[in-house]
């Protein structure tokens, strides 16, 4: 049963304080301030999967199986269709179907319809579309809702055949993130600054635009250039609440009951570069530049960080989160893929097979006879320019570009010089995907391995899979890189 919502009985004079979301028993931030207090997860009394996995080993025992596909390029978004197959959302705008259980994956591209007509016109960047970046399916798993032809554009198919239900007009910027509320309505986020709420009725083949009720995301009193841009959409079942991200450092709470009012906001503390997102009833994780935030949706500010999880790589972004259960998994964007475990509020290891050493680190070729990263510093606009253009969509500076760069470029040889002894691993990496040898590749990045971004990752509805996805993150690079891991 869900849980029960205080009444308002003057809903016109609703504002933020006036709403206490219902108790959770058991919560995420209950664990976690029990383990941090007591040191001990054994007696929070709570059957969870994440438990099992853990005693079991299957992270350690988990290994990948690539798909490749090299006309593709940079996978960003990723759904689960059923124990078989997988959809996965491109850079260049495909929308690919994978069966994993063929040896090589199997993989197709759907087809969506082209634009319809439009008395507006859309954001365009100059260098293309962005891609696919979100996709959901609805409760009953007969609609699919992902990006259209047009990045600013929402697409509905059905599943069964993936023939076209409608398309959604009204955004103007790229669609980063979408979510059913229900199996008739969908809301979705861009970076124009708004949020939409849509009905969608299947029967109906009338042709005409579904209705559409659009809301500003940014309040009024917002004044910095990228405050109110939506990087990501959600929707908690159990609160029923529409959780957005905002690239200025917010999480807001929004009721589609009562318009999308705004219930809560959430302010995460020295966020920098807010890509990722995943929720449940009692737990928000957001991943930003060096780490995971959990929030809990109930408390107010400033008390709604109950914990912080550190990347393990500090400088390059956690590019996507999943929860499952008691088990939060993050991946970054150096391709590797992390596990938290709430019960025990620790990350867990991951180690070599019993009687197994570690393999040492492979020793990484003569860098090449240019040096990128002086050509870079010199500001001939070479690898520096290629990548701000990448870095400036999640809030990145030139300077802090450069820098990252250079920690790209030369953290392989500073880590050979001072190579430690191995230690137990928590993590898993993503393997060598493919990459296209282009120009900036061979400028740049010849003879160097280029570590793909993992941008999206999920558990199969058995949850003892996993897929992730993803490509290399520096702009002007193409390639990708697709794993089951089982």
């Amino acid at each position: 049963m869900p849980p029960k919502r205080r009444k308002i009985k003057n809903k016109a004079a609703l504002n933020e304080k006036d709403v206490d979301l219902p108790r959770v028993p058991n919560s995420a931030a209950a664990m976690l301030a029990y383990t941090e207090i007591t040191g001990d997860y054994r007696r929070n009394g709570i059957k969870s999967r994440t438990y099992a996995i853990k005693q079991r080993g299957l992270i350690s025992m988990l290994r990948q199986r690539e798909f490749r596909s090299p006309e593709a390029d940079k996978a960003f978004a990723c759904k689960w269709l059923d124990n078989d197959r997988i959809l996965v959302g491109t850079k260049d705008n495909k929308l690919l179907e994978i069966n994993v259980n063929s040896k090589y994956g199997n993989i197709r591209e759907i087809p969506r319809p082209i634009d319809p007509p439009r008395n507006f016109s859309t954001q365009n960047t100059g260098w293309g579309s962005c891609g696919i970046h979100s996709m959901d399916i609805t409760p009953s798993g007969d609609l699919l809702a992902t990006g259209g032809t047009d990045a600013a554009d929402c697409v509905v198919l059905r599943t069964s055949d993936y023939s076209p239900v409608t398309t959604l007009i009204g955004h103007r910027d790229w669609l980063f993130g979408n979510a059913w509320v229900s199996d008739r309505h969908l809301v979705t986020g861009s970076r124009d600054r708004a949020m939409a709420l849509w009905t969608i009725n299947p029967d109906e083949n009338s042709g005409l635009p579904p209705t559409v009720q659009e809301y500003n995301y940014h309040s009024p009193q917002m004044k910095k250039k990228y405050e109110g841009k939506v990087r990501e959409v959600k929707y908690d079942r159990d609160l029923r609440l529409v959780v957005g991200l905002g690239t200025e450092g917010v999480v807001k709470l929004h009721d589609p009951n009562l318009g999308l009012r705004v219930l809560r906001t959430l302010t995460i503390p020295n966020a920098r570069e807010l890509v990722s997102m995943a929720v449940r009833q009692d737990l928000v994780a957001v991943g930003g530049l060096s780490r995971v935030c959990l929030l809990d949706p109930r408390k107010r500010d400033p008390d709604a960080v109950v914990h912080e999880i550190a990347s393990p790589d500090p400088s390059e972004g956690i590019r996507s989160i999943c929860i499952s259960n008691d088990l939060v998994s993050f991946g970054t964007g150096k391709g590797k893929i992390a596990f938290f475990d709430l019960r025990a509020s620790n990350c867990l290891s991951i180690d070599a097979e019993p009687g197994e050493e570690m393999p040492p680190r492979p020793p990484t070729p003569a860098p090449p006879a240019t040096d990128a990263a002086n050509t870079a510093d010199q500001g001939g606009g070479g690898l520096a320019s290629l990548l701000a253009l990448s870095r400036f969509e999640y809030g990145h500076q030139p300077n802090q570009v450069l820098q990252l760069m250079r920690n790209e470029l030369d953290e392989d040889d500073e880590a050979l010089d001072a190579l430690p002894a191995p230690k137990p691993r928590h993590y898993l990496e993503t393997g060598p995907g493919w990459v296209q040898e282009n120009a900036t590749y061979f400028s740049y990045f010849g003879g160097r391995r280029v570590h793909h971004a993992c941008y999206a990752h999920a558990w199969d509805p058995s949850g003892t899979r996993l897929f992730a996805c993803g490509g290399p993150l520096a702009f002007g690079l193409s390639g990708g890189y697709m794993a089951l891991w089982e």
